[in-house]
């Protein structure tokens, strides 16, 4: 089935696709981009000492990637048409490393009001559960999570959710 895009998809339950954004060169381009600028070789990647966050304010493939016009159609769809680009932000898990991304809510941790907001979550390299897709739980974002600091040694981020408080039954895997 295709995903369903539609603004009362995302209304009701958060998220909205898995969607093709990017013809395959573009995708190549960017992905390219990307280990430049983390200063990983693709062929053997391991750890980075490269900044995550604000890419595109230093790398023009990052720009163009961040506001590419399909991008902003699929937003625009969703939130309409007066968006602005808050932060960019590049998740990299290296193999066989062990972290994880708790569990958590974007707009709980950003200072943003109203908390209207869409996250692009763009894969430049196939995603699947066993190598850590985004996975998403329908509907929690009508919810308020008490997000509190991750102190474990395996988590990328400092801010989640503990698992022991959310049903991942009906998590979907993007």
């Amino acid at each position: 089935n295709p995903p369903d895009l539609s603004r009362a998809f995302f209304a009701a339950n958060g998220y909205a696709g898995p969607v093709t954004v990017f013809t395959p060169a573009e995708t190549a381009r960017y992905a390219a981009g990307a280990w430049r600028t983390l200063g990983v070789d693709p062929a053997a990647p391991g750890p980075t000492q490269s900044r995550l966050a604000a890419w595109h304010h230093e790398q023009h493939w990052a720009w163009e990637m961040a506001t590419h016009p399909e991008i902003l159609d699929r937003v625009e769809e969703l939130l309409g048409p007066d968006l602005m680009l808050w932060a960019m932000f590049c998740w990299y898990k290296p193999p066989l490393v062990g972290k994880a991304v708790p569990w958590h809510q974007d707009a709980s941790y950003w200072p943003i009001e109203p908390k209207i907001n869409v996250t692009a979550w763009v894969a430049l390299a196939p995603t699947r559960r066993s190598n850590g897709c985004l996975r998403v739980l329908p509907g929690t974002h009508r919810q308020d999570f008490v997000h509190t600091p991750i102190r474990e040694a395996g988590a990328w981020s400092l801010f989640g959710k503990g698992v022991s408080g959310i049903d991942e039954s009906s998590a979907v895997d993007l």
